[in-house]
C-alpha cells in the first residue's frame, strides 16, 4: 500500500499520507480520476468512429459524384456530338435544329459553354452558301441567339465569354443593341451588309473592329468601351453614329474612312483618341466632345464641314490636316498643346471664343477662306509664323496673354485686330498686309514689333494703345505697294497709315521711324499730324 501511494505521489503529485482517513480520501479521488479517464477514452473512441464513418461517407459521396459527373459528361459529350453533326448537315432545316441544340447545350453546360459558343461563331465564319436560300436564316438565327444571351437581363447569360466574329459576313446586318460583351470581342475584317446596331452596347474587354466594313448605318449611340476600341482602317460606307459614346480605353480610328457622315457629338474619350490619316468624306460632327487624353488628327482629311464647337481637348494634334469644307471650333477649349502646324483650311475656319490654355501652334497654316478668331483667348504662346491668310483674318477682341508670333505671316485679305489685347511680345516683323489692316483699339503691354512689315493695302489703321513698359517698332516698314495675290502685283499706289488716335509712350521716335520709311505715302501721326506728304485726314 505504501508503495502504491508513493507511485501516486510521484505520478500524480499527491502528497504521501499514511493515516487511514487520508488514505480513504485519496482512494475516492483516484477512483473518480480513473472514471474520468474511462469517459474520455470512450469519447475518443466514439469520435474516432464518427470520423471514420464521415470519411467513409465522404468517400462514398465523392465516388457517387464522380460517377454522376462522368455520366453527365458523357451525356453532354453525346449532345455536343449530335449538335455538331446537325450543324454540318446539308439541309438548312437540320442545321437550324443544330443551332438551337448547341445553344441549349451552352445554357446547360457551363464548364464547356465557351466551346459551344466557339462552334456557333465558327459556323458564322464559314463562307455563306449563296445557292442555299435557307442558309441565311440559319446564320441570322445564330446572330439573334448570341445577341439575346448578351442582354443585361438574359438568363441564362453568355456574358463574360469570348466572341470571335473575325471575317464574318453579316448579310442582313446585326442587332447587338444593349448587348454586354464582358470578354474579348473580335469583329476584325467583319462585313456588315446591312445596318450594324450597337446602341447602348457595353464592351468590358478589348473591342476589335479593325478593317471592319460597314455597308449600311453603324449605330454606336451611348456605347461604352471599357477597354481599347480598335477601329483602325475601318470603312463606313453609311453614316457612323457615336453620339454620347464613352471610350475609357484607347480609341483607334487611324486610317478609318467615313464615306457618310461621322457623328461623335458629346462623346467622351478618357484616353488617347487616334484619328491619324482618317478620311471624312461627309460631315464630321464632334460637337461637345471631351478628349481627356491626346486627340490625334494628323494628316486627317475633312472633305465637308468639320464641327468641333464646344469640344474640350486635353491635347489637340492636327498637323497637316486638310479641311476642304468649313472648320468650326467655336468656344472649343484647348487645355494643352493645340498643334495646327501646316494645316490647310480651304473653307472658312471659325475659332470664335475658343480658349487656348497651352501653346497654340499655327505655323505655316494656310487659311484659304475667312479665319475667324473673335474673342479667342490665348493663355500660352500663339504661333502664326509664316501662316497665310487668303481671306479675311478676324482677331477682334482676341486676348493674347503669352507671346503672339506672326512674323512673315501673309495677310492677303483684310486683317482685323480691333480691340485685341497683347499682354506679352507681339511679333509682326516681316508680315505682309496686302489689304486693309485694322488695329484700332488694340493694346500692347510689351514690345509690338512691326519691323520690316509691309503695308501694301490702301489703308492701315494703327490706332493702338501702347501702355507703360511697352513699345511699338515700325522701323523699316514697307508702304505703298498693293498686292492682289502672292505672285501678282499692281502698280504702286498711295497708302495711308494712320496712328491718329494711337496712344504711344514715345510718339516722337515712332514718328521719325515711320516717316523715314513712308516713301511718299500718307502717314497720319498721333494727334492728326501728317507726314511727309499732306493729304486729307483719314
Amino acid at each position: 500500500m505504501l508503495l502504491y501511494w508513493f507511485v501516486a505521489e510521484v505520478l500524480l503529485g499527491l502528497p504521501l499520507q499514511v493515516d487511514a482517513k487520508a488514505e480513504a480520501g485519496q482512494q475516492a479521488a483516484q477512483r473518480k480520476f480513473l472514471a474520468d479517464l474511462v469517459k474520455i477514452a470512450l469519447g475518443l473512441a466514439a469520435g474516432i468512429g464518427a470520423v471514420i464513418a464521415l470519411v467513409a461517407t465522404y468517400r462514398k459521396t465523392r465516388i457517387e459524384e464522380y460517377a454522376s459527373h462522368r455520366d453527365d459528361h458523357r451525356l453532354f459529350s453525346e449532345r455536343y456530338q449530335n449538335a455538331a453533326e446537325l450543324l454540318g448537315h446539308a439541309k438548312p432545316a437540320v442545321r437550324l435544329a443544330g443551332v438551337y441544340a448547341m445553344a441549349r447545350l451552352a445554357d446547360d453546360w457551363d464548364e464547356q459553354q465557351q466551346q459551344c459558343i466557339d462552334v456557333l461563331c465558327a459556323y458564322l465564319r464559314l463562307p455563306a452558301n449563296e445557292n442555299d436560300p435557307g442558309d441565311g436564316e440559319v446564320r441570322d438565327t445564330v446572330i439573334r441567339l448570341v445577341a439575346a444571351h448578351l442582354q443585361p437581363d438574359a438568363e441564362p447569360s453568355w456574358q463574360g465569354r469570348k466572341f470571335d466574329f473575325t471575317d464574318v459576313t453579316f448579310d442582313h446586318g446585326a442587332n447587338f443593341s444593349w448587348a454586354v460583351f464582358s470578354g474579348q470581342t473580335y469583329f476584325g475584317n467583319a462585313k456588315f451588309a446591312g445596318p450594324a446596331d450597337f446602341r447602348g452596347a457595353k464592351f468590358a474587354g478589348n473591342a476589335h473592329f479593325r478593317d471592319a466594313k460597314f455597308a449600311g448605318y453603324a449605330y454606336f449611340l451611348r456605347a461604352e468601351f471599357a477597354g481599347p476600341a480598335d477601329f483602325r482602317d475601318a470603312k463606313f460606307a453609311g453614316d457612323a453614329h457615336f453620339p454620347d459614346a464613352e471610350f475609357a480605353g484607347y480609341a483607334h480610328f487611324a486610317g478609318a474612312k467615313f464615306a457618310g457622315d461621322a457623328h461623335f457629338p458629346d462623346a467622351e474619350f478618357a484616353r488617347d483618341a487616334h484619328f491619324a490619316g482618317a478620311k471624312f468624306a461627309g460631315y464630321a460632327r464632334f460637337k461637345g466632345v471631351k478628349f481627356a487624353g491626346p486627340a490625334d488628327f494628323p494628316d486627317a482629311e475633312f472633305a465637308r464641314p468639320a464641327d468641333f464647337p464646344g469640344a474640350k481637348f486635353a491635347y489637340a494634334y492636327f498637323q497637316r490636316a486638310e479641311f476642304a469644307g468649313n472648320a468650326h471650333f467655336q468656344r472649343a477649349e484647348f487645355a494643352g498643346d493645340a498643334d495646327f502646324r501646316g494645316v490647310k483650311f480651304a473653307g472658312d475656319s471659325d475659332f470664335l471664343g475658343a480658349k487656348f490654355t497651352g501653346p497654340a501652334d499655327f505655323p505655316g497654316a494656310e487659311f484659304a477662306g475667312d479665319a475667324h478668331f473673335p474673342g479667342a483667348k490665348f493663355a500660352g504662346d500663339a504661333h502664326f509664323q509664316r501662316a497665310e491668310f487668303a481671306g479675311n483674318a478676324h482677331f477682334p477682341d482676341a486676348e493674347f496673354a503669352g507671346p503672339a508670333d506672326f512674323p512673315d505671316a501673309l495677310f492677303a485679305g483684310p486683317a482685323q485686330f480691333k480691340s485685341a489685347k497683347f499682354a506679352r511680345r507681339a511679333d509682326f516683323a516681316g508680315a505682309e498686309f496686302a489689304r486693309r489692316a485694322d488695329f484700332a483699339g488694340a493694346e500692347f503691354a510689351r514690345r509690338a514689333d512691326f519691323g520690316g512689315a509691309e503695308f501694301a493695302g490702301r489703308y492701315a489703321r494703327m490706332w493702338v494703345t501702347v501702355t507703360s513698359g511697352g513699345s511699338l517698332d515700325l522701323s523699316e516698314v514697307k508702304l505703298g505697294r498693293e498686292r492682289t495675290s502672292e505672285d501678282t502685283e499692281q502698280p504702286a499706289r498711295r497708302s495711308v497709315v494712320s496712328l491718329r488716335h494711337a496712344t504711344l509712350a514715345d510718339p516722337a521716335s515712332i514718328a521719325a521711324s515711320v516717316a523715314e520709311a513712308a516713301n511718299g505715302c500718307v502717314l497720319i501721326l498721333p494727334g492728326g499730324t501728317r507726314a511727309p506728304d499732306p493729304m486729307p485726314n483719314t
